[in-house]
């Protein structure tokens, strides 16, 4: 049983009057979920809109078959599966990460009911219009480490390992890797910052060493290698 106290409590909804809940109520479900425990599948029929009322959601992506991605963890009071609503399968796929209580919606009142209120309406455009600003963002980063990550794989490749690193030829620098892939050295710089933190890279007499195991881990699709024209 839900009651208004537990939609209150739900950061998501913050703003919402007594009125605001009191039309939606009767359509939400508690739901209880143990550690690891699946929600739905990525490529699933899409059936409920989730708000944690309580615990903590991963939503992750697969790679291949025995790896995934994660994309975000998710807490108290958020929301997940709203951009789902408005296509036939979830995109991601989601697990909870402890034991958890998560209040849900299907989609035929979420439609019929919630998304025709006007506080909730808002909500749901503001929500989609940043999963948009966030998917262009991404993607936009994403194309260029994955650039960065496949020129690396290559030049590894006439490069010598040792200990588990590859010192590629003084020759391969920023400026270089810029060129060849087409994209600002600013860019790639930054890219590269990024890559030193999570020690996939590092530099010693301007000479760039790549760990190999770390970009072996943080390969995400290898089969973009055949896009790149070295």
């Amino acid at each position: 049983m839900i009651s208004l106290e537990d939609l209150k409590s739900i950061s998501y909804f913050n703003g919402a009057s007594d009125e605001d809940f009191s039309k939606i109520l009767r359509y939400m479900e508690k739901v209880y979920y143990k550690k690891g425990q699946i929600i739905y599948y990525e490529n699933e029929k899409s059936e409920y809109v989730y708000f944690i009322l309580k615990g903590s959601v991963s939503l992750f992506i697969g790679i291949n078959d025995d790896k995934t991605y994660n994309l975000c963890s998710l807490n108290q009071g958020d929301a997940f599966g709203v951009g789902e609503m408005f296509f036939d399968n979830y995109y991601v796929n989601s697990s909870v990460k402890e034991d958890s209580i998560i209040i849900r919606i299907n989609k035929y009142n979420f439609h019929n009911h919630f998304f025709k209120i006007d506080f909730f309406n808002k909500l749901i455009i503001q929500d989609l219009a940043n999963i948009v600003k966030m998917s262009v963002l991404n993607n936009k980063y994403y194309l260029g480490l994955n650039k960065v990550l496949m020129a690396l794989k290559h030049y590894i490749k006439t490069s010598q390992l040792n200990y588990g690193k590859y010192h590629l030829d003084k020759s391969i620098t920023i400026e270089s890797i810029a060129n060849i892939l087409n994209m600002t050295r600013e860019h790639v710089s930054r890219i590269f910052s990024e890559l030193r933190r999570i020690g996939i890279i590092e530099k010693k007499q301007h000479q760039i060493i790549v760990n190999e195991k770390e970009l072996n881990s943080n390969l995400f699709y290898e089969d973009f290698l055949d896009k790149i024209k070295f």
